[in-house]
Protein backbone atom coordinates (compact mmCIF):
# COMPACT_ATOMS: atom_id res chain seq x y z
CA UNK A 1 0.00 0.00 0.00
CA UNK A 2 1.34 3.19 -0.81
CA UNK A 3 2.26 5.78 2.18
CA UNK A 4 -0.30 8.27 2.70
CA UNK A 5 0.59 12.25 3.03
CA UNK A 6 2.75 13.30 0.74
CA UNK A 7 1.80 15.71 -1.93
CA UNK A 8 2.93 16.11 -5.29
CA UNK A 9 5.01 19.18 -4.19
CA UNK A 10 6.68 16.64 -1.26
CA UNK A 11 6.63 14.10 -4.15
CA UNK A 12 8.62 16.23 -6.48
CA UNK A 13 10.82 17.28 -3.71
CA UNK A 14 11.97 13.21 -2.61
CA UNK A 15 12.43 13.13 -6.71
CA UNK A 16 15.20 15.47 -6.56
CA UNK A 17 16.79 14.29 -3.40
CA UNK A 18 16.67 10.81 -5.48
CA UNK A 19 18.44 12.74 -8.07
CA UNK A 20 21.26 13.93 -5.77
CA UNK A 21 21.76 10.41 -4.38
CA UNK A 22 22.26 8.90 -7.85
CA UNK A 23 24.67 11.79 -8.83
CA UNK A 24 26.68 11.25 -5.77
CA UNK A 25 26.97 7.77 -5.58
CA UNK A 26 26.31 6.63 -9.16
CA UNK A 27 24.32 3.74 -8.42
CA UNK A 28 19.82 3.57 -8.86
CA UNK A 29 18.64 2.28 -5.07
CA UNK A 30 16.40 -0.54 -5.60
CA UNK A 31 12.98 -0.62 -4.52
CA UNK A 32 13.19 -2.17 -1.70
CA UNK A 33 16.08 0.23 -0.41
CA UNK A 34 14.08 2.98 -0.83
CA UNK A 35 12.65 3.56 2.65
CA UNK A 36 16.67 2.87 4.09
CA UNK A 37 17.44 6.07 2.40
CA UNK A 38 14.25 8.15 3.88
CA UNK A 39 13.05 8.24 0.24
CA UNK A 40 8.98 7.10 0.08
CA UNK A 41 7.68 3.54 -1.06
CA UNK A 42 7.68 2.73 -5.50
CA UNK A 43 4.24 2.55 -4.68
CA UNK A 44 3.99 5.99 -3.66
CA UNK A 45 6.53 7.36 -6.65
CA UNK A 46 4.29 4.91 -8.99
CA UNK A 47 1.40 6.83 -8.03
CA UNK A 48 2.42 10.29 -9.54
CA UNK A 49 4.50 8.92 -12.12
CA UNK A 50 3.06 5.81 -13.38
CA UNK A 51 6.15 3.43 -12.41
CA UNK A 52 9.78 3.52 -10.41
CA UNK A 53 11.05 2.80 -13.86
CA UNK A 54 9.65 5.84 -15.37
CA UNK A 55 11.00 8.57 -12.74
CA UNK A 56 14.40 7.17 -12.96
CA UNK A 57 14.38 7.20 -16.97
CA UNK A 58 12.29 11.42 -15.92
CA UNK A 59 15.71 12.09 -13.79
CA UNK A 60 17.59 10.93 -16.79
CA UNK A 61 19.46 7.77 -15.34
CA UNK A 62 18.73 4.19 -16.80
CA UNK A 63 17.40 1.93 -14.33
CA UNK A 64 19.00 -1.08 -13.02
CA UNK A 65 16.48 -3.52 -14.06
CA UNK A 66 17.00 -6.99 -13.76
CA UNK A 67 14.54 -8.87 -16.57
CA UNK A 68 13.38 -12.73 -16.00
CA UNK A 69 11.79 -15.14 -17.56
CA UNK A 70 9.30 -17.60 -16.33
CA UNK A 71 11.43 -20.36 -16.27
CA UNK A 72 14.28 -18.34 -14.67
CA UNK A 73 11.86 -17.86 -11.99
CA UNK A 74 10.78 -21.47 -11.66
CA UNK A 75 14.43 -22.25 -11.00
CA UNK A 76 15.16 -19.40 -8.68
CA UNK A 77 12.43 -20.90 -6.83
CA UNK A 78 13.53 -24.77 -7.20
CA UNK A 79 17.57 -23.57 -5.69
CA UNK A 80 15.70 -21.87 -3.04
CA UNK A 81 14.14 -24.83 -1.33
CA UNK A 82 17.36 -26.75 -2.55
CA UNK A 83 19.77 -25.24 -0.70
CA UNK A 84 17.32 -24.21 2.38
CA UNK A 85 15.08 -27.08 3.04
CA UNK A 86 11.71 -24.77 2.76
CA UNK A 87 9.14 -23.30 0.47
CA UNK A 88 10.03 -19.54 -1.15
CA UNK A 89 8.48 -17.26 1.70
CA UNK A 90 6.97 -13.51 -0.04
CA UNK A 91 8.85 -11.37 3.13
CA UNK A 92 11.82 -13.27 2.53
CA UNK A 93 12.14 -12.64 -1.34
CA UNK A 94 11.19 -8.69 -0.69
CA UNK A 95 13.87 -8.73 2.13
CA UNK A 96 17.00 -9.90 0.23
CA UNK A 97 18.08 -7.37 -2.49
CA UNK A 98 20.04 -10.96 -4.43
CA UNK A 99 16.88 -12.21 -4.95
CA UNK A 100 13.71 -11.51 -7.37
CA UNK A 101 10.94 -9.67 -5.88
CA UNK A 102 7.31 -11.18 -5.23
CA UNK A 103 6.19 -8.63 -7.53
CA UNK A 104 8.02 -10.01 -10.15
CA UNK A 105 6.37 -13.03 -9.98
CA UNK A 106 3.30 -11.91 -9.67
CA UNK A 107 4.10 -10.26 -12.53
CA UNK A 108 4.57 -13.15 -14.61
CA UNK A 109 2.19 -15.79 -12.85
CA UNK A 110 -0.43 -13.19 -11.14
CA UNK A 111 0.29 -14.63 -7.71
CA UNK A 112 2.59 -15.57 -5.91
CA UNK A 113 0.98 -18.82 -4.69
CA UNK A 114 0.75 -19.77 -8.89
CA UNK A 115 4.25 -19.46 -9.10
CA UNK A 116 5.21 -21.76 -6.49
CA UNK A 117 2.48 -24.42 -7.90
CA UNK A 118 3.86 -24.25 -11.52
CA UNK A 119 7.66 -24.70 -9.94
CA UNK A 120 5.66 -28.14 -8.09
CA UNK A 121 5.10 -26.40 -4.62
CA UNK A 122 2.84 -25.97 -2.34
CA UNK A 123 1.70 -22.41 -1.51
CA UNK A 124 2.13 -21.72 2.42
CA UNK A 125 -1.48 -19.80 2.20
CA UNK A 126 -2.23 -21.57 5.76
CA UNK A 127 0.14 -19.70 8.85
CA UNK A 128 -2.09 -21.37 11.57
CA UNK A 129 -2.45 -25.35 12.06
CA UNK A 130 -6.17 -25.30 13.13
CA UNK A 131 -7.47 -27.83 15.60
CA UNK A 132 -10.81 -29.89 14.69
CA UNK A 133 -13.03 -27.44 16.59
CA UNK A 134 -11.99 -24.87 14.17
CA UNK A 135 -11.77 -26.59 11.45
CA UNK A 136 -15.58 -27.66 12.25
CA UNK A 137 -16.29 -24.24 12.22
CA UNK A 138 -15.18 -23.63 9.23
CA UNK A 139 -17.46 -26.38 7.28
CA UNK A 140 -20.37 -25.23 9.22
CA UNK A 141 -19.67 -21.64 7.86
CA UNK A 142 -18.73 -22.34 4.27
CA UNK A 143 -21.18 -20.85 2.22
CA UNK A 144 -22.95 -18.75 4.57
CA UNK A 145 -19.82 -16.40 5.19
CA UNK A 146 -17.70 -14.85 2.89
CA UNK A 147 -13.89 -16.81 2.25
CA UNK A 148 -12.72 -13.48 3.42
CA UNK A 149 -14.96 -13.47 6.28
CA UNK A 150 -14.03 -17.38 7.53
CA UNK A 151 -10.22 -16.70 7.03
CA UNK A 152 -10.36 -14.06 9.41
CA UNK A 153 -12.57 -15.70 11.96
CA UNK A 154 -10.18 -18.83 12.16
CA UNK A 155 -7.17 -16.59 12.52
CA UNK A 156 -8.29 -14.76 15.13
CA UNK A 157 -9.77 -17.87 16.84
CA UNK A 158 -6.42 -19.59 16.02
CA UNK A 159 -3.96 -16.77 17.95
CA UNK A 160 -6.57 -16.97 20.84
CA UNK A 161 -6.02 -21.16 21.09
CA UNK A 162 -1.89 -20.84 20.31
CA UNK A 163 -2.35 -18.34 23.49
CA UNK A 164 -3.80 -21.53 25.57
CA UNK A 165 -1.28 -23.68 24.33
CA UNK A 166 1.49 -21.19 25.35
CA UNK A 167 0.06 -21.81 28.70
CA UNK A 168 -0.52 -25.27 28.73
CA UNK A 169 -4.13 -25.04 28.55
CA UNK A 170 -7.33 -25.87 25.87
CA UNK A 171 -10.33 -24.86 25.19
CA UNK A 172 -12.22 -26.30 28.05
CA UNK A 173 -9.35 -23.71 30.31
CA UNK A 174 -10.70 -20.86 28.59
CA UNK A 175 -12.51 -18.09 31.19
CA UNK A 176 -12.74 -14.72 31.51
CA UNK A 177 -9.04 -14.12 32.98
CA UNK A 178 -7.40 -15.95 30.21
CA UNK A 179 -9.62 -13.61 27.91
CA UNK A 180 -8.68 -10.60 29.84
CA UNK A 181 -4.64 -11.57 30.21
CA UNK A 182 -5.32 -11.91 26.39
CA UNK A 183 -6.67 -8.45 25.35
CA UNK A 184 -3.87 -7.02 27.41
CA UNK A 185 -1.27 -8.34 25.78
CA UNK A 186 -3.14 -8.03 22.64
CA UNK A 187 -3.21 -4.32 23.37
CA UNK A 188 0.65 -4.02 23.30
CA UNK A 189 1.24 -6.36 20.66
CA UNK A 190 0.36 -7.75 17.45
CA UNK A 191 -0.96 -11.42 16.95
CA UNK A 192 -0.10 -13.70 19.39
CA UNK A 193 0.87 -16.26 16.90
CA UNK A 194 2.99 -14.05 14.60
CA UNK A 195 4.25 -11.60 17.60
CA UNK A 196 7.76 -12.12 16.72
CA UNK A 197 7.13 -10.80 13.26
CA UNK A 198 4.51 -7.94 14.19
CA UNK A 199 4.64 -5.90 17.41
CA UNK A 200 2.30 -2.89 16.61
CA UNK A 201 -0.24 -2.69 18.62
CA UNK A 202 -4.08 -3.50 17.74
CA UNK A 203 -6.33 -0.50 17.19
CA UNK A 204 -9.25 -0.17 19.32
CA UNK A 205 -11.37 -1.51 16.46
CA UNK A 206 -8.86 -4.14 15.50
CA UNK A 207 -10.04 -5.13 19.22
CA UNK A 208 -13.64 -5.13 18.78
CA UNK A 209 -13.33 -7.29 15.51
CA UNK A 210 -11.18 -9.86 17.57
CA UNK A 211 -13.61 -9.76 20.13
CA UNK A 212 -16.75 -10.40 17.84
CA UNK A 213 -14.99 -13.64 16.16
CA UNK A 214 -13.98 -14.88 19.64
CA UNK A 215 -17.98 -14.33 20.17
CA UNK A 216 -19.33 -15.52 16.90
CA UNK A 217 -17.13 -18.66 17.60
CA UNK A 218 -17.88 -19.40 21.24
CA UNK A 219 -21.50 -19.25 20.84
CA UNK A 220 -21.74 -21.80 17.62
CA UNK A 221 -19.76 -24.37 19.78
CA UNK A 222 -22.47 -24.33 22.08
CA UNK A 223 -24.85 -24.75 19.32
CA UNK A 224 -22.61 -27.38 17.89
CA UNK A 225 -21.84 -29.39 21.24
CA UNK A 226 -25.83 -29.71 21.65
CA UNK A 227 -26.26 -30.68 17.70
CA UNK A 228 -23.78 -33.43 18.29
CA UNK A 229 -25.43 -34.51 21.65
CA UNK A 230 -21.74 -34.53 23.48
CA UNK A 231 -20.89 -32.77 27.12
CA UNK A 232 -20.30 -28.96 26.26
CA UNK A 233 -16.68 -28.66 25.56
CA UNK A 234 -17.08 -25.27 27.51
CA UNK A 235 -19.63 -24.40 30.04
CA UNK A 236 -22.24 -22.66 29.26
CA UNK A 237 -22.43 -20.31 32.08
CA UNK A 238 -18.95 -19.25 31.37
CA UNK A 239 -19.68 -18.89 27.63
CA UNK A 240 -22.31 -16.21 28.67
CA UNK A 241 -20.30 -14.56 31.00
CA UNK A 242 -17.14 -14.55 28.29
CA UNK A 243 -19.12 -12.52 25.93
CA UNK A 244 -21.09 -10.43 28.62
CA UNK A 245 -17.06 -9.33 29.85
CA UNK A 246 -16.20 -8.80 25.52
CA UNK A 247 -19.36 -6.70 25.08
CA UNK A 248 -19.52 -4.64 28.38
CA UNK A 249 -16.32 -4.59 30.39
CA UNK A 250 -13.08 -2.08 30.01
CA UNK A 251 -11.43 -4.94 28.29
CA UNK A 252 -12.16 -3.63 24.71
CA UNK A 253 -12.86 0.00 23.35
CA UNK A 254 -16.02 0.69 23.19
CA UNK A 255 -17.36 1.53 19.95
CA UNK A 256 -18.09 5.11 19.28
CA UNK A 257 -21.31 5.80 17.40
CA UNK A 258 -21.09 8.74 14.95
CA UNK A 259 -23.82 9.31 12.60
CA UNK A 260 -23.33 8.57 8.99
CA UNK A 261 -22.63 11.33 6.86
CA UNK A 262 -24.34 12.28 2.78
CA UNK A 263 -22.11 13.73 0.63
CA UNK A 264 -23.90 17.11 -1.02
CA UNK A 265 -24.68 17.40 -4.56
CA UNK A 266 -21.80 19.77 -4.63
CA UNK A 267 -19.14 17.54 -3.10
CA UNK A 268 -19.93 14.83 -5.69
CA UNK A 269 -19.01 16.93 -8.17
CA UNK A 270 -16.49 18.35 -7.24
CA UNK A 271 -15.08 14.53 -6.74
CA UNK A 272 -15.91 14.48 -10.25
CA UNK A 273 -14.02 17.40 -11.58
CA UNK A 274 -10.66 15.41 -10.33
CA UNK A 275 -11.19 11.87 -12.41
CA UNK A 276 -9.45 12.19 -15.02
CA UNK A 277 -9.74 8.05 -15.54
CA UNK A 278 -12.68 6.82 -17.18
CA UNK A 279 -12.30 3.02 -15.35
CA UNK A 280 -11.63 5.54 -11.67
CA UNK A 281 -15.15 7.29 -13.22
CA UNK A 282 -17.13 4.61 -13.68
CA UNK A 283 -15.89 2.81 -10.38
CA UNK A 284 -17.17 5.95 -8.53
CA UNK A 285 -20.32 6.69 -10.01
CA UNK A 286 -21.34 3.15 -10.16
CA UNK A 287 -20.42 2.78 -6.25
CA UNK A 288 -22.50 5.79 -5.59
CA UNK A 289 -25.59 4.67 -7.92
CA UNK A 290 -25.48 0.85 -6.49
CA UNK A 291 -24.89 1.51 -3.12
CA UNK A 292 -21.87 -0.47 -3.02
CA UNK A 293 -19.42 -1.65 -0.36
CA UNK A 294 -15.52 -1.54 -1.25
CA UNK A 295 -15.85 -5.64 -0.66
CA UNK A 296 -18.67 -6.08 -3.18
CA UNK A 297 -17.04 -4.53 -6.31
CA UNK A 298 -14.85 -8.11 -7.09
CA UNK A 299 -18.27 -9.74 -5.95
CA UNK A 300 -20.02 -8.63 -9.28
CA UNK A 301 -19.54 -11.07 -11.49
CA UNK A 302 -20.90 -11.08 -15.50
CA UNK A 303 -23.48 -13.88 -14.62
CA UNK A 304 -25.16 -11.64 -12.14
CA UNK A 305 -24.96 -8.71 -15.00
CA UNK A 306 -25.64 -10.56 -18.27
CA UNK A 307 -27.61 -13.71 -16.61
CA UNK A 308 -26.45 -17.24 -16.80
CA UNK A 309 -23.45 -17.89 -19.71
CA UNK A 310 -25.27 -20.11 -22.22
CA UNK A 311 -22.57 -20.22 -24.95
CA UNK A 312 -24.29 -17.16 -26.21
CA UNK A 313 -23.93 -14.52 -24.01
CA UNK A 314 -24.25 -10.66 -25.60
CA UNK A 315 -21.68 -8.89 -26.42
CA UNK A 316 -23.48 -5.62 -26.24
CA UNK A 317 -23.65 -5.34 -30.69
CA UNK A 318 -27.45 -5.66 -31.12
CA UNK A 319 -26.88 -9.33 -33.13
CA UNK A 320 -26.77 -11.54 -30.20
CA UNK A 321 -29.46 -12.18 -27.95
CA UNK A 322 -30.36 -9.10 -25.10
CA UNK A 323 -28.67 -9.07 -21.72
CA UNK A 324 -30.87 -9.67 -18.55
CA UNK A 325 -29.74 -6.57 -17.24
CA UNK A 326 -31.13 -4.88 -20.47
CA UNK A 327 -34.57 -6.59 -20.67
CA UNK A 328 -35.10 -7.51 -16.81
CA UNK A 329 -33.96 -3.96 -15.33
CA UNK A 330 -31.55 -5.09 -12.82
CA UNK A 331 -28.74 -6.88 -11.69
CA UNK A 332 -27.48 -8.91 -8.95
CA UNK A 333 -25.03 -8.16 -6.39
CA UNK A 334 -23.43 -10.52 -3.25
CA UNK A 335 -23.08 -8.99 -0.16
CA UNK A 336 -22.20 -9.28 3.50
CA UNK A 337 -22.98 -13.17 4.41
CA UNK A 338 -22.78 -13.82 0.68
CA UNK A 339 -26.49 -12.82 0.33
CA UNK A 340 -27.52 -11.36 -3.52
CA UNK A 341 -29.74 -8.70 -3.55
CA UNK A 342 -31.48 -7.84 -6.91
CA UNK A 343 -30.64 -3.73 -7.23
CA UNK A 344 -33.24 -2.40 -9.96
CA UNK A 345 -31.37 0.24 -12.16
CA UNK A 346 -32.43 2.90 -14.23
CA UNK A 347 -31.21 3.83 -18.37
CA UNK A 348 -28.85 6.16 -17.13
CA UNK A 349 -27.55 3.30 -14.91
CA UNK A 350 -27.39 0.75 -17.69
CA UNK A 351 -25.59 2.97 -19.71
CA UNK A 352 -23.15 3.12 -16.96
CA UNK A 353 -22.76 -0.88 -16.97
CA UNK A 354 -22.42 -0.79 -20.77
CA UNK A 355 -19.30 1.65 -20.51
CA UNK A 356 -18.00 -0.94 -18.34
CA UNK A 357 -18.40 -3.59 -20.32
CA UNK A 358 -17.07 -1.29 -22.52
CA UNK A 359 -13.57 -1.21 -20.76
CA UNK A 360 -13.90 -4.73 -20.08
CA UNK A 361 -13.72 -5.74 -23.52
CA UNK A 362 -10.84 -2.62 -24.79
CA UNK A 363 -8.87 -3.20 -21.73
CA UNK A 364 -8.98 -7.33 -22.79
CA UNK A 365 -10.40 -8.42 -19.51
CA UNK A 366 -10.00 -11.91 -18.92
CA UNK A 367 -11.79 -12.81 -15.68
CA UNK A 368 -15.25 -12.72 -15.07
CA UNK A 369 -15.78 -9.89 -12.66
CA UNK A 370 -17.61 -6.80 -13.66
CA UNK A 371 -15.03 -4.28 -12.60
CA UNK A 372 -11.21 -4.40 -13.32
CA UNK A 373 -8.03 -2.56 -12.02
CA UNK A 374 -5.08 -1.83 -14.02
CA UNK A 375 -1.72 -1.36 -12.60
CA UNK A 376 1.44 -3.03 -12.74
CA UNK A 377 -0.33 -6.21 -12.74
CA UNK A 378 -3.21 -5.73 -15.07
CA UNK A 379 -6.71 -6.99 -15.42
CA UNK A 380 -7.61 -7.65 -11.83
CA UNK A 381 -10.49 -8.21 -10.14
CA UNK A 382 -10.60 -4.99 -8.43
CA UNK A 383 -9.72 -5.89 -4.32
CA UNK A 384 -11.52 -3.62 -2.06
CA UNK A 385 -8.04 -1.80 -0.83
CA UNK A 386 -7.47 -0.30 -4.50
CA UNK A 387 -10.87 0.69 -3.97
CA UNK A 388 -10.47 2.46 -0.73
CA UNK A 389 -6.59 3.64 -2.01
CA UNK A 390 -8.73 4.87 -5.17
CA UNK A 391 -10.62 6.87 -2.92
CA UNK A 392 -7.91 8.53 -1.04
CA UNK A 393 -6.50 9.72 -3.89
CA UNK A 394 -10.08 11.29 -4.62
CA UNK A 395 -9.93 12.99 -1.34
CA UNK A 396 -6.32 14.18 -1.42
CA UNK A 397 -7.75 15.82 -4.98
CA UNK A 398 -10.71 16.83 -4.19
CA UNK A 399 -10.02 17.81 -0.41
CA UNK A 400 -13.50 16.26 0.15
CA UNK A 401 -13.81 13.75 2.93
CA UNK A 402 -15.46 10.32 2.46
CA UNK A 403 -15.52 6.81 2.20
CA UNK A 404 -17.56 4.27 0.64
CA UNK A 405 -19.78 4.07 3.55
CA UNK A 406 -20.14 7.73 2.93
CA UNK A 407 -21.12 7.30 -1.37
CA UNK A 408 -23.58 4.83 0.02
CA UNK A 409 -25.47 7.40 2.99
CA UNK A 410 -25.58 9.66 0.18
CA UNK A 411 -27.36 7.69 -2.21
CA UNK A 412 -29.72 6.42 0.37
CA UNK A 413 -30.62 10.17 1.40
CA UNK A 414 -30.69 11.30 -2.44
CA UNK A 415 -33.18 8.62 -3.32
CA UNK A 416 -35.46 9.52 0.01
CA UNK A 417 -35.40 13.15 -1.10
CA UNK A 418 -37.00 11.72 -4.15
CA UNK A 419 -39.40 10.12 -2.56
CA UNK A 420 -38.17 6.43 -2.75
CA UNK A 421 -39.48 4.13 -0.12
CA UNK A 422 -37.84 3.37 2.76
CA UNK A 423 -38.10 -0.32 2.63
CA UNK A 424 -36.76 -0.12 -1.06
CA UNK A 425 -33.69 1.82 -0.05
CA UNK A 426 -32.79 -0.89 2.47
CA UNK A 427 -33.08 -3.73 0.38
CA UNK A 428 -30.43 -1.45 -2.17
CA UNK A 429 -28.11 -1.23 0.45
CA UNK A 430 -28.34 -4.93 1.18
CA UNK A 431 -29.34 -4.17 5.14
CA UNK A 432 -31.56 -6.45 7.57
CA UNK A 433 -35.05 -6.50 8.00
CA UNK A 434 -35.87 -4.42 4.57
CA UNK A 435 -38.75 -7.63 4.04
CA UNK A 436 -37.41 -7.16 0.36
CA UNK A 437 -34.37 -9.61 -0.22
CA UNK A 438 -36.58 -11.69 -2.53
CA UNK A 439 -39.50 -9.97 -4.80
CA UNK A 440 -41.53 -11.06 -7.54
CA UNK A 441 -41.12 -10.11 -11.22
CA UNK A 442 -44.01 -7.93 -11.17
CA UNK A 443 -42.81 -6.01 -8.20
CA UNK A 444 -39.10 -5.30 -10.44
CA UNK A 445 -40.96 -3.93 -12.91
CA UNK A 446 -43.00 -1.85 -10.60
CA UNK A 447 -39.57 -0.69 -9.25
CA UNK A 448 -37.87 0.03 -12.34
CA UNK A 449 -40.53 2.41 -13.35
CA UNK A 450 -40.23 4.47 -9.99
CA UNK A 451 -36.83 4.53 -10.45
CA UNK A 452 -36.64 5.54 -14.16
CA UNK A 453 -39.16 7.70 -13.77
CA UNK A 454 -37.88 9.64 -10.25
CA UNK A 455 -34.08 9.40 -10.24
CA UNK A 456 -32.17 8.51 -13.37
CA UNK A 457 -29.12 8.81 -11.82
CA UNK A 458 -27.40 10.45 -9.15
Amino acid sequence: MPRKGYTRTQIEQKALELRKYIKKTGKVPGIRDLTKLGLPSQHTFAKHYGSYTKLIKSLGFEPNTKYYTRKELIEIFQRYKEKTGKTPVCNIFMKTPSLPSPHTYKKHFNSWENALIEAGMNPNTIHYEYDNLIIAFRNDKEGILSKESITNYTSHISDILYFLKSKDKDWKDLDVGIIAEYFTYLKNHGSFFKCNKYTKPNSASALRTKARSISTFLSWLEKWCKRKEIDPIINPAVIEEIKVTLKRSNIIPPEVETEPRALTKHEIERIRKVIDNPIDRNIFDLGLNLGLRASEYKKIILDMVLGPDDGMRSLLNGSEPIPRFESEHYIEIKGKRNKIRQVVLTEEMKSLIKKQLLLRKLHKVQHNGLFFSIGKITNLKLHPWKVNELYGKLREKSGVKFTAHNLRHSMAELFQELGITQNIVAQRLGHKGSGTQRYSRAKIEKRYKLFQEKIGVV
